[in-house]
């Protein structure tokens, strides 16, 4: 059995538009949300300009 931690994460810079559906899904793959206990992330969560902050419990 793996040990399991609550974890955030803030992820800034600069990313290409072209890259943005390709992170999103590691995110949701990931079960990370922008809020502790919130809902799984989506696309309509990522603001642009600003870091994106992603937490989770549990994690392995």
């Amino acid at each position: 059995m793996a040990d399991r931690v609550s974890a955030s994460i803030t992820i800034g810079g600069t990313l290409p538009r072209s890259l943005l559906p390709d992170l999103a899904a590691l995110v949701q793959a990931e079960g990370l949300s922008t809020k502790w206990d919130g809902e799984p992330f989506s696309l309509a969560m990522f603001r642009e300009g600003v870091p994106l902050e992603l937490m989770a419990h549990e994690v392995a």
